[in-house]
Parts: C-alpha cells; structure tokens; sequence
C-alpha cells in the first residue's frame, strides 16, 4: 500500500509512468460503463476496442497453426535455405533477427511512444548485433547447437539460452552476460531518476510513516493500549496530507497484508536454510534487496508495461545461488 501511494500518488506524473497494461485495462473498463449511457462516443470506443480484441484473439489462435506465415517471418533462414546454406544468413538467424506479429508488443509500442521504443531498439542493436558477436568471437560468451545431429543445420546456433546445462558461469552465453549490464543500466537510470525527485521522495517517506505510526496507534487503541509516541509519530499536519482519489473503505487495510508478509518471510527462511544452506541474516538481506529492487520493477513496468521480475529477482540471491 505504501509503494501504492509513493509511486501512483506522488511520483507517477513526475517520472512520467504511463503504466500502458493497467492504463488499457482501465480505459476499457471505462469505455464499458460509459457504453450504458448510450452515448455515441462510447460506443465508437467499445466498436474499436471489440474489433482490436477480436482481431488479435484472432491471430494469435491462427498463427499457432501456421507459424512462419502468419507469425515468425525467419527471413534470413530462407537465405540460408535458397542460397544452398550459406553461412552469413545463418549467423544473422543465430543472433534473433526475425520480424514477430506479436499483438501484445504492437499495442505496447502504441502506448509506450517513441522514445522507449527508439531504446528498446536502440538496445536490441546494440545487445544482439555488436557486443553479443564481440563476445562470441572472443571466446567469452558461448552458444548452442539447437539441432545437433543434422550436419546441414550444424551452424544453427542458439545464443539465447539460461538453462543451466548449457549456459553457467564458466560457459554462460550471450544472454546470461548480457543479462548483468542490463539490469546494472536500468538500476542506474531508475534510481538516478528517482534521485533527482528528492523532494518527493522524503515528502512522501515522511506521509508513510507518519501514516505507519498513526495505524500502530489505532491497532495499540484495538487492544486497549496508548501507545503516545505513536500519536505523536502519526499526527499529521493538513499541508502534509495527500488526498488518496480511493476512498479509505476502497483501499487495502495493514492487517490484510502483514500477517502475510511476516509469514512470507519466515517460510522463505526456512527454505534458504534448508534447501540451500543460507544464515538467517543472508535470506533476511535477501528480503530486504527485494524491497528494494521492487521499486526498479514497478518504474519499468510503468514505463514499457513489462515487469522484469525474473531478472531483478537474481540480483537478490547470491552469486552461487542465482547462477
């Protein structure tokens, strides 16, 4: 509730987060309810939404049953075909150059705008088309033969992979190398931005506590105690005060999330411990950098809409455990 607050409520507008799934998602369900007033422009709305839904629904059924038409064109796969396997557009096909009719990254590209999707090609360029080569030719990152026992495919090569039989830290491919800078370059952007809104950020730690102490001190009332340095703590000046546009009924309350929280974090010690061998302080900091890296994951998925929760979960264990 209270990273609810910090990010929806106080630096949502500042850094810019468009949040295009849960946007969409509340723009059709918008559309839906102003369709019973019978209004023309709600039904233009609903009429562009039905055929946009029916479409991709549409799509995505058809093309799992003629892949390569309608959705993977592997353009330079039929070089390597029509010019007799020839190497050079197999190596292209190697890296992941394919164009992909995918309706859930077309409409994340509508919302996003240009400027983060002019990054994420920017990014993909220079990812797949110089440093993850660079690697390769110098024997730092490794690839994998996706069809082994055929000698006319045996320069088809996957340089995608994270499993642990074919990509570890002594032979990771380009992806696992690549997976580290990455997340380093989205650590140092999000927390430079989040930086630089100092302001808010200690305006809106200081309305979180305050509103930490205040329900500590209701609870302590539920029991019959007087807890008045929590009263204190929790008094709020009105110039302080943000207005939450939901009402409080509307919003989810402390008891409905710390028991299990508390839960959550003694079950996960127990299981570093017994399954992995961790102390009790490595899962707890473990814990802690999860929190912490929660608030790179929800300024990625407010900005591009795709949350990267299994890349930033590996930068929370230790080296031998993620890897």
């Amino acid at each position: 509730m209270a990273v609810r607050k910090f990010f929806i409520i106080y630096v949502a507008r500042e850094l810019r987060l468009i949040f295009p799934t849960p946007s969409a998602t509340a723009m059709t369900i918008r559309s839906m309810h102003q369709a019973v007033t019978g209004e023309a422009i709600a039904k233009q709305k609903m009429k562009a939404l039905s055929i946009a839904f029916a479409v991709a629904l549409i799509l995505r059924v058809v093309s799992q049953y003629a892949i390569g038409i309608l959705w993977d064109w592997h353009i330079f796969t039929w070089f390597y075909i029509w010019g007799n396997y020839h190497n050079l557009a197999i190596n292209v096909e190697n890296w992941g150059w394919l164009i992909e009719f995918t309706p859930a990254f077309i409409g994340a590209g509508m919302l996003v705008g240009l400027n983060v999707a002019f990054s994420f090609y920017g990014g993909s360029i220079l990812a797949w088309g110089i440093i993850g080569p660079i690697l390769v030719t110098t024997g730092t990152a490794f690839g994998t033969q996706i069809v082994p026992d055929d000698p006319k495919w045996a320069d088809y090569i996957s340089f995608a992979s994270l499993s642990l039989k074919w990509s570890n830290k002594e032979t990771p491919s380009p992806r696992f190398w690549l997976l580290w800078p990455g997340v380093l370059c989205m650590i140092a952007v999000s927390f430079t931005e989040l930086a630089l809104q100092w302001k808010v950020f200690a305006i809106g730690s200081k309305a979180v506590w305050r509103g930490t102490c205040s329900g500590i001190y209701q609870i302590g009332r539920r029991m019959g105690k007087e807890y008045e340095w929590c009263k204190r703590q929790g008094h709020q000046e009105e110039s302080d005060i943000v207005h939450d546009p939901a009402a409080p009924d509307e919003l989810v309350k402390m008891w409905m999330w710390l028991p299990g929280l508390i839960v959550v974090i003694i079950c996960t010690c127990v299981v570093m411990g017994v399954q992995y061998g961790m102390p009790i302080g490595e899962s707890l900091l473990s814990v802690f950098l999860a929190f912490f890296f929660s608030f790179l994951a929800i300024q990625c998925t407010g900005v591009t809409g795709m949350s990267l929760l299994s890349c930033i979960t590996q930068m929370s264990l230790p080296t031998d455990i993620s890897i």
